[in-house]
C-alpha cells in the first residue's frame, strides 16, 4: 500500500501573528512585544514548569541554565518559542 499526501501551504497560513520576545538568552526576565493570553514554560521534554496568565513578562530564574520551550495562546494561535536561560 502506497499513500501519496500533497500538502499545500501558502505563505499566509505560515504565521500570521508575530510577537517578538527580549531578552534571548536571559537571565530570568522575558518581555513580550504584545500582551500574551497564557505562557507555558515548558523543559526540552514538554514538562510544563510554569503557567502564567495574560501578562506581557515572565521571570524564569526559578529555572537551571537550558534551553526551554515557550508555549504561548497569542490572537486565537499557539505559538512556540525556543528561550535559553543562561
Amino acid at each position: 500500500m502506497v499513500l501519496n499526501l500533497t500538502l499545500n501551504v501558502s505563505l499566509n497560513d505560515v504565521e500570521e501573528s508575530t510577537i517578538s520576545l527580549y531578552p534571548n538568552p536571559t537571565r530570568g526576565e522575558i518581555n513580550f512585544s504584545d500582551m500574551v493570553g497564557e505562557i507555558e514554560v515548558m523543559d526540552m521534554t514538554g514538562k510544563i514548569m510554569k503557567k502564567i496568565l495574560n501578562t506581557s513578562n515572565i521571570n524564569i530564574d526559578f529555572l537551571p541554565a537550558g534551553f526551554y520551550y515557550l508555549r504561548l495562546h497569542y490572537q486565537d494561535k499557539i505559538l512556540i518559542r525556543k528561550v535559553i536561560k543562561q
